[in-house]
């Protein structure tokens, strides 16, 4: 199996976010990622494929799910809003 595979997290309060700099398999970040969100909530994680998608745009796109702009200024989601958001973005991966 090809390892192409990074994880990213951001942190649900923004002020931290980072990428991983060992390549996994699919299998391998998939599970890290169940793990990490697991036992890790403050931080969103992703398996980034370095292949189809640019580990910079998918921070910045993870970081936007916590902090989405309204009326051009960044907002914090409330807790609800934000775990309603952050299980839409799992589900639209899993597709």
């Amino acid at each position: 199996m090809k390892k192409s595979y990074v994880i990213i997290w951001v942190s649900v309060t923004g002020l931290r976010t980072g990428a991983g700099k060992n390549p996994l398999t699919q299998e391998d970040a998939e599970n890290l990622v169940m793990e990490l969100n697991r036992d890790h909530p403050e931080f969103i994680h992703r398996a980034v494929n370095t292949e189809t998608e640019e580990v910079d745009k998918a921070l910045l796109r993870a970081k936007e799910l916590v902090f989405p702009a309204v009326e051009g200024k960044v907002v914090p989601l409330p807790l609800p809003e934000f775990a309603a958001a952050q299980a839409a973005a799992e589900e639209a991966e899993a597709i």
